[in-house]
């Protein structure tokens, strides 16, 4: 499987105990919804591979999950600060006007004022906020993904609708 055809679920942050079990922090909204997983997909050295799971209870944001073969500390070790992925499939379904990011690219943009501002390109993960890229001919546009800023978006068009903020558009087309 090819990290594109995945999503970030979270890092495995520390062992636990000495059979092997590793945390995991979930950087997910719902943690619970990933307590019957039955296997996970682990970055090491930029490959991801499959692992099965035998066992997994859920904290908070931190599961603890015993990987099938690994069952003892120093083998759990190997895998402390890799990144931990599931297919895109395993993704929960979402309300008609939610959306995850990586589904709205190349969706074409429209603004409540302005009209069609551009092409949704990619997602830029900052540390404060999540931000859209959208290309308009030569220029790109950077828009804060704030909910006060999305409208609706239509799947079956390829449609995101905003209302940003007066002049915000103005400030990367005037130049």
């Amino acid at each position: 499987m090819k990290k594109e055809e995945c999503f970030y679920l979270g890092k495995i942050i520390r062992t636990h105990g000495v059979k092997g079990d590793v945390m995991v922090y979930l950087d997910v909204d719902n943690p619970q919804q990933y307590k019957k997983l039955k296997s996970i997909f682990i970055e090491r050295e930029e490959i991801i591979t499959p692992f099965n799971i035998s066992t997994v209870s859920i904290r908070d944001n931190i599961a603890r999950i015993h990987i099938t073969g690994v069952d003892d500390m120093t083998k759990a070790e190997e895998f402390l600060k890799c990144e931990v992925y599931l297919p895109l499939s395993k993704l929960p379904k979402l309300d008609k006007n939610k959306f995850y990011l990586h589904e709205i690219i190349n969706f074409k943009v429209i603004d409540r004022t302005k009209g069609e501002i551009g092409i949704f390109e990619k997602i830029i993960d900052l540390p404060h906020q999540t931000v859209a890229q959208i290309k308009n001919g030569n220029k790109e546009i950077l828009v804060p993904m704030i909910p006060e800023f999305i409208e609706s978006v239509n799947r079956e068009e390829k449609i995101l609708y905003l209302d940003l903020p007066e002049g915000l558009v103005d400030l990367y087309l005037n130049q």
